[in-house]
This record gives C-alpha cells, sequence and structure tokens, in this order.
C-alpha cells in the first residue's frame, strides 16, 4: 500500500464510528460505548545535491482509550464516564503521600 492511499485510508475511516462503537441492547437499555481518538501523520524528504543520494519516510499513528459509555432508556439518555473521580482521587493521594516523604526527609537533614 502507497503512504497517501494508506493516508487516505485513515481519513476515511476517522468517523463517528471510531468514538462510538457498536450499540448493545440489554432489556430496555441500549448502551453505545465512547472512546477518545487521536491520530497524526508525519513525514519527511530528503536529497544531497553533491551526490544522488535521496531518502523519503513518512509514519502515521492512531490511539484510542475508552472514556465512557452512553445510556439509553425510554426515559432518558445519559453519559457515564468511566472512573473519572476514582483517576482524580489516586494522583491527589499520590501527590500527598510524596509530599509528606518529601517534608520528612527534610526534617532530618536540618
Amino acid at each position: 500500500m502507497q503512504l497517501e492511499e494508506m493516508f487516505q485510508s485513515m481519513i476515511h475511516q476517522a468517523n463517528a464510528k471510531i468514538v462510538y462503537g457498536e450499540p448493545v441492547s440489554a432489556g430496555s437499555k441500549t448502551i453505545l460505548p465512547v472512546a477518545s481518538i487521536c491520530y497524526g501523520f508525519g513525514g519527511g524528504s530528503g536529497r544531497k545535491a553533491s551526490q544522488s543520494e535521496e531518502g523519503s519516510g513518512g509514519g502515521a499513528g492512531l490511539a484510542g482509550k475508552p472514556v465512557g459509555v452512553v445510556e439509553i432508556t425510554a426515559e432518558h439518555t445519559r453519559f457515564i464516564p468511566i472512573n473519572p473521580n476514582r483517576t482524580i482521587a489516586m494522583a491527589a493521594g499520590l501527590g500527598f503521600c510524596l509530599g509528606m516523604l518529601v517534608a520528612r526527609g527534610r526534617r532530618k537533614y536540618r
């Protein structure tokens, strides 16, 4: 596959189907998974004027992570995030513990 064809293929596929997965029905609910998707492209070229050396290069990357689900019922539709509070609480707890260790170390060396 040529580089240009690969880029065109990725751009064509970058739509809502990548971010929103296939719906799953369970009882009276429909669950729609949601992800965060990032993609990037890069390229290069080169040529040495004194000699007939040439070069080229290119690349692409795609990354995704789940962020939650959309729950659809007859009464309402809502977005349910995947543990955002847990991540924030863990980061705050880790920061507090590291701060206590640094403070304890400073008291020992005074």
